[in-house]
């Protein structure tokens, strides 16, 4: 078996607009690039409160921004909380 090198210059890979408009972001680019979520995907957020409830609100608010403030301009967004701890006037504060 022989080594190969590996290429100096590899071309990008291509993607489609569609995977463009379909994809939805935290904002974060390391966690981003783990997750690559899409608009039809449901997420479970759960581990140390403080950390959650950062994440959730982030993804709740670039849910409700619109398109020209980079969100995707949903009517609704769902979020369940299993204790207590989600204020969603923090949304429409950050929001604004």
């Amino acid at each position: 078996m022989k080594f190969q090198q590996p290429t100096l210059l590899e071309v990008p890979k291509f993607k489609t607009a569609l995977e463009y408009r379909d994809s939805f972001t935290f904002g974060i680019d390391k966690l981003d690039s783990k997750l690559q979520l899409h608009l039809d995907d449901v997420v479970g957020i759960f581990g140390n409160t403080r950390y959650t409830n950062a994440l959730t609100t982030r993804l709740v608010v670039r849910s409700l921004l619109p398109l020209n403030h980079g969100g995707i301009n949903a009517e609704y967004v769902m979020v369940i909380d299993a204790d207590n701890s989600v204020s969603p006037y923090l949304y429409v504060t950050i929001g604004r």
